[in-house]
């Protein structure tokens, strides 16, 4: 019973240390993936709102020109989540360059469009490797620092997790994994502080999802899918629910909101989506 109270109190502590913090002024923020697509958006969101960002991407011209346009507050690091050593590497250089780590957005992630049936072994552990495991050295390497700070973390994971298609199985089973991991973390690291937040993302317009979108496979189950479910939102409507859930360290979000129902209802979703299928 008192350790169950030890962690409430500290739980409320740390809620009462962030209440009157309204933006990101100031703090720190370590994102995978951050040199194009949501990445990118949420990493000029950010800096233009006042943080530091470490870009952290195996891309690296693109986090190198994407640090560079934004000046002092960005830093490139070019990383493979594969790695452990790589992302702790990031993590050291952040902390020589700003002193802290406030928060880490752990969005690096591949899509492999193959049936199950069809998929290498090898193609299948590299798309876990990246978008669950990765999320999971991610958070690993920053957790020192993430308890000095009373930090946060956000899993960002997607509609895919809920609602599970054909052809997508080595992608959804990785997004529907980091629930789980969110979960568990969450419940470890409360007692010392550190928030723990999972993202589902809709549709958002980016040149990977217009890639796969193209596929033919994808394309035959597009055919099924009610246009109003195809809508693809602007990148820049994700970057502001990033935002958001920093400051306000939230345990889960939908974005976008006008979804929230039907990824809230998974078995009624997936049964829907089975039918159409």
């Amino acid at each position: 019973v008192r350790t169950g109270s030890c962690a409430r109190d500290a739980a409320r502590q740390v809620v009462a240390s962030y209440s009157g913090m309204a933006s990101v002024a100031g703090r720190t923020v370590l994102i995978t993936g951050g040199a194009d697509g949501l990445g990118a958006a949420t990493t000029r969101r950010l800096v233009g709102r006042g943080a530091n960002v470490t870009i952290v991407d195996v891309q690296a011209d693109k986090a190198n020109a994407l640090a560079a346009e934004l000046g002092d507050r960005a830093l490139a690091c070019v990383a493979d989540v594969r790695s452990l050593l790589e992302v702790e590497a990031a993590v050291a250089a952040t902390v020589d360059r700003f002193g802290s780590i406030e928060a880490v957005i752990a969005a690096a992630a591949i899509d492999t469009i193959v049936p199950l049936a069809d998929i290498t072994e090898e193609a299948f552990v590299r798309t876990l490797d990246i978008d669950l495991i990765g999320c999971w050295r991610t958070a690993r390497a920053a957790l020192p620092e993430l308890r000095k700070a009373r930090g946060y973390v956000v899993f960002v994971s997607s509609a895919a997790a809920v609602i599970q298609t054909p052809y997508q199985g080595a992608y959804q089973v990785s997004k529907a994994g980091l629930g789980a991991l969110a979960n568990t973390l969450r419940a470890e690291e409360r007692r010392n502080g550190v928030g723990v937040g999972l993202a589902i993302l809709g549709g958002f317009d980016t040149e990977h999802a217009r890639r796969s979108m193209a596929d033919p496979l994808m394309q035959e189950v597009l055919r099924k899918i009610p246009p109003a479910l195809q809508k693809r939102r602007a990148v820049e409507e994700a970057a502001k629910a990033f935002e958001e859930m920093i400051v306000r360290r939230t345990r889960q979000r939908v974005v976008p909101s006008s979804q929230r129902l039907f990824l809230l209802a998974p078995g009624l979703a997936q049964r829907l989506s089975d039918r159409s299928m």
